[in-house]
């Protein structure tokens, strides 16, 4: 759904679940469902089951919709919920990512990423950014978070990769050094090897927005 604005940027892309899933690609769609009777604004959201094997289950946006190509500068907002009762294959700390930005050729991690990560007992316990280092700031179960990220292309050193929660800055840098345009959101629980909900297990995500500049 395109709302209009002013130049230079003329609005913005929302994903709404809405309207159903046929704006994504899906990878094992068959555990992606646009459910029905709960969602942070109307009455859908995107909901991501555990499929009971390795393989990842995600969606992409992509291509970026009419008037966005190959951005160097973009913003994204969602909802994510995580209930607490959600839990995972893993039985010790794990990670895994729950959204990266990518190219035409596919995600990458040098493009701006997100990750969440898992306890002891396999529960969704934190945030994971950078790779390896957990951060609680602002995360929380069984309630709808809104995440905020920017990403700026770097040449050199001089990128930008910066993640609010609920309007608190948990993650920035100035200094980001990932060089690639960006063409491809993805959200879901993507890497196969990594944890992925129990089989009927699930995760939601709602309301995503696609923009040059933050939606206020």
């Amino acid at each position: 759904t395109l709302a209009s604005g002013s130049p230079p940027d003329t609005g913005f892309y929302k994903f709404d679940a809405e309207d159903g899933l046929a704006n994504l690609v899906l990878e094992n769609g068959g555990f992606i469902t646009d459910t029905s009777g709960f969602a942070h604004t109307g009455t859908h959201s995107y909901k991501f089951r555990g499929n009971g094997t390795t393989a990842p289950v995600y969606a992409d946006i992509y291509p970026f919709p009419s008037g966005y190509g190959d951005e160097a500068t973009i913003w994204v907002s969602y909802y994510v919920y995580i209930p607490s009762s959600t839990t995972t294959n893993v039985t010790s700390g794990n990670y895994q990512y729950l959204t990266l930005f990518g190219d035409n050729a596919d995600v990458n991690g040098d493009a701006g990423w997100l990750g969440i990560s898992t306890d002891a007992s396999g529960n969704i316990d934190n945030w994971v950014k950078p790779w390896g280092t957990e951060l609680s700031t602002g995360f929380a179960t069984d309630t709808w978070l809104k995440v905020e990220h920017k990403y700026v292309r770097g040449t050199g050193a001089n990128g930008q990769d910066s993640i609010w929660v609920n309007g608190t800055l948990i993650y920035g840098t100035s200094n980001a050094t990932g060089t690639i345009t960006t063409s491809r959101f993805r959200f879901g629980y993507p890497v196969g090897n990594s944890w992925r909900p129990l089989s009927g297990e699930a995760i939601y995500f709602d309301d995503i927005i696609l923009k040059r500049t933050r939606v206020q």
